[in-house]
């Protein structure tokens, strides 16, 4: 049997969800990654702040760590929206090709009840033409 066009659609939904998915988990990956480097500049500014004379002689690092962890802060956080942009656009996508696919099931249904109507009417129209010869 031929396949659907609405099944063919179904099977481009369900990739561009797994997209969508995989767009997700990109994103919880760099939410953890910004909480790492958080928590990494949280530590270097509980070093910074001790009167520890070993952190006083480590200060100039510590403050090159903060400046790169900065850095690294900004980075990750275009990367994070780039990353939701990027996600909202697949689900868009999916969502639309969804709508797609109810519309080709309505017309899919639509075409078998016509089908279903004109072989009734062929039917009638087959057995009356034979009891009228």
């Amino acid at each position: 049997m031929a396949e659907k066009k609405s099944q063919r659609l179904q099977r481009l939904v369900n990739i561009q969800r797994q997209k969508e998915k995989m767009a997700e988990i990109e994103l919880a990956d760099v939410v953890n990654a910004q909480r790492y480097n958080q928590d990494s500049m949280e530590s270097v500014l509980d070093a910074l702040s001790t009167f520890d004379p070993i952190h006083m002689v480590c200060s100039g690092h510590y403050s090159k760590r903060l400046s790169s962890l900065d850095v690294k802060k900004r980075q990750l956080q275009l990367h994070r929206e780039m990353q939701e942009k990027n996600m909202m656009k697949e689900r868009v996508k999916a969502d639309r090709l969804e709508e797609k696919v109810d519309a080709f099931k309505m017309d899919e249904a639509r075409e078998a009840e016509d089908e279903g109507l004109q072989d009734l009417i062929d039917t009638i129209g087959g057995a009356k033409k034979s009891s009228l010869w």
